[in-house]
């Protein structure tokens, strides 16, 4: 009996959490090329920065926020004050993640009315 060892490539890891880099590289993006030397900075480049990185950390603390709250209404018995508190921290959190989604999509809505870059592509 003759085996072979079929050789296969490994897979690529899949980059789950972002489908692009954290931080552009240089120049790497021609409408957004992040400043060096000579070029000032522009409000653009600082808000697409912003938001590469506030949307998924944003993301992070509601999770962790919900998890927290829960907690506390799972172990709230007897206690309606640490009750009143988790659906506090419920509601505060998600009423905050709602803000900053909604000014991603006005921000998103915006660049297409006024043709004006602001967050990218």
């Amino acid at each position: 009996m003759n085996h072979q060892l079929a050789l296969v490539p490994p897979l690529p890891t899949p980059n789950i959490f972002f489908r692009q880099p954290l931080i552009p590289q240089l120049g790497s993006n021609p409408n957004f090329p992040l400043t060096s030397t000579s070029n000032p900075i522009e409000i653009t480049q600082v808000i697409y920065v912003a938001t590469t990185i506030a949307l998924p950390i944003a993301g992070i603390i509601l999770l962790l926020l919900l998890i927290y709250a829960g907690f506390l209404l799972m172990t709230s018995t007897n206690n309606p004050d640490q009750a009143e508190k988790a659906r506090q921290i419920f509601s505060t959190s998600l009423v905050g993640f709602l803000l900053i989604f909604a000014a991603y999509w006005i921000a998103q809505i915006l660049q297409i009315i006024f043709g004006i870059p602001i967050i990218g592509n």
